[in-house]
């Protein structure tokens, strides 16, 4: 048992130094291509935390290191003036999982979004995480990153199209292929489901950890142009 234990630690060590070293090659070229700098990223996943870190950019947005349903996260990026000037309440302490949750009341009645601030412990420092962050967006220069998760048609799809002149870029990962919408992007891996699967879990190779969406969007250009496709 102890002779397995000391495998398990080298090839945790070999693995963890060859992850540096991938990183370091390909994040290097990444930043030097990236032009738009000063940009706010919002996205339902932990996502938008993992390019600011590849890039080497400091995080602009209050949506990192969380979730949110994609109908949720639909209501927020929407309404986003009103919802970022609206306090963060208490909702519960998720009992498997021991992490807070936060909810935000919408403007309507009976309309509200639940953050999982599944990186923390304690609600008081995932509020003020996400206070810090979310006076630093940038409302000139947003970028959304959405996905079919939770489930794919043609209308989940086009309601994204009314954010469109609201912000600098938009992109929705997809499991089918949506040519008609400049902004749908198939990440191939999911190629045969049903809608987008969990992308910060599912597909995430075990040396390098490559997320599955990193093969498909060259996010460096959709944060320089705008453009997905």
């Amino acid at each position: 048992m102890k002779q397995q234990t000391n495998v398990d630690e080298k090839d945790y060590i070999f693995f963890k130094i060859v992850r540096k070293i991938y990183r370091v090659v390909t994040e290097t070229p990444m930043r030097l291509r990236l032009k738009n700098r000063n940009l706010t990223i919002l996205a339902p996943t932990c996502i938008g935390g993992v390019i600011y870190h590849h890039l080497g950019l400091k995080f602009m947005s209050p949506t990192v290191n969380l979730w949110m349903t994609e109908d949720d996260f639909f209501l927020f990026v929407q309404n986003l003036d009103y919802f970022i000037q609206q306090e963060v309440l208490f909702y519960q302490q998720d009992e498997e999982l021991d992490y807070p949750w936060g909810i935000i009341n919408g403007e309507k009645k009976g309309e509200k979004i639940i953050v999982h601030f599944n990186h923390h412990k304690k609600f008081n420092d995932a509020v003020a995480d996400w206070n810090r962050r979310k006076n630093r967006i940038n409302l000139n220069n947003i970028f959304v990153i959405a996905s079919t998760m939770g489930g794919e048609n043609s209308e989940k799809i086009r309601r994204w199209e009314t954010l469109i002149p609201k912000v600098k870029g938009l992109v929705v990962f997809t499991a089918k292929n949506y040519p008609q919408y400049s902004y749908c992007l198939q990440l191939s891996q999911f190629k045969d489901r049903e809608c987008c699967p969990s992308y910060m879990v599912e597909g995430v190779s075990r040396v390098l950890k490559v997320h599955a969406w990193e093969k498909d969007f060259d996010y460096v250009n959709f944060l320089n142009t705008g453009k997905v496709k």
